[in-house]
């Protein structure tokens, strides 16, 4: 470059301090990026796809120091249900001591389920209300303070069986666990007109970590469970208009063991992780569907 094509000192200076404000706001934005990267990608394992697999193992089950606490459990005892279904009705606390973003609502897309055993290696045929277009409204007693969408639309959700569980459960090796859904949040079935099912109604679906999740609401913070029972065992029942069987342990279990309330997340090579577990409470704390 010739003397007359050289730049002055000033403009040679400006262009070294402008480098290194480009560097940084380059630096800024690939740091911003990668942020909402990582919540993204939290928020994603929670999204459709993420959901158990039909069968697996869990990876090295223990039941101390699990990062999500359940707690404060109460049951209502349903025997009464839609095509051979128990319905029952849990009522409790959630806690989330991990890392991650978890979902706790209703449905397959949910951490949350109910571990419950069959005889027989049986697999139970689970089927549950799903959402429609143009649903009317219902009022019901439990909850009282808002309306909930009733539909008629059926779709069966395949359980995850959890092998290889049945010692750390305390389930008898002629029985096969399995790992079933709520069904989904804020919609109830028409299965009998007029009489409905009862819905789950979770009001914060995502917790974060370190939050918690519990409502004392009538109706609120319930995670209601479809339970499928053998056609003969579920027509033996006899169902009063305004009241429930009250069974033995040793009469239901020969078809049926409830385990506990379990939080469980999906794992790679068909292997999910235990996060959290509660055992069912006793028969003797049930309530009515509408105490909870």
């Amino acid at each position: 470059m010739s003397d007359g094509e050289r730049q002055p000192p000033d403009f040679l200076l400006g262009q070294a301090q402008r480098r290194p404000r480009l560097t940084f706001g380059f630096i800024s934005a690939l740091i911003l990026l990668a942020m909402v990267a990582v919540v993204v990608a939290e928020i994603a394992e929670d999204e459709p796809g993420s959901v158990l697999p039909i069968e697996f193992r869990l990876v090295e089950p223990r039941l101390s120091n699990l990062p999500v606490r359940i707690d404060r459990i109460r049951s209502c005892s349903c025997w009464h249900g839609p095509r051979d279904q128990a319905q029952r009705k849990y009522k409790f606390r959630v806690v989330n001591n991990t890392d991650r973003i978890i979902n706790v609502g209703g449905g397959s897309q949910s951490m949350i389920r109910l571990i419950v055993a069959y005889p027989n290696q049986r697999e139970p045929r689970l089927t549950v209300p799903a959402p429609s277009d143009g649903m009317p409204l219902g009022n019901f007693e439990s909850p009282p303070d808002i309306q909930i969408p009733v539909t008629r639309k059926i779709v069966r959700v395949r359980p995850s069986e959890i092998r290889g569980a049945n010692e750390f459960f305390g389930v008898p090796d002629s029985y096969s666990v399995w790992a079933l859904p709520a069904a989904p949040n804020k919609i109830a079935e028409e299965f009998d007109p007029p009489l409905g099912s009862y819905p789950t109604v979770v009001d914060k679906t995502y917790i974060l970590p370190g939050e918690e999740y519990a409502s004392d609401r009538l109706g609120h913070g319930t995670w209601t469970f479809y339970i499928p029972l053998p056609h003969r065992f579920a027509a033996s029942l006899e169902l009063g208009e305004d009241t429930e069987p009250i069974l033995d342990r040793e009469v239901y279990e020969r078809y049926v063991i409830f385990v506990g309330i379990a939080a469980l997340a999906p794992a790679a090579s068909e292997r999910g992780k235990l996060l959290g577990f509660a055992p069912a409470p006793s028969e003797n704390a049930l309530a009515f569907p509408s105490e909870l």
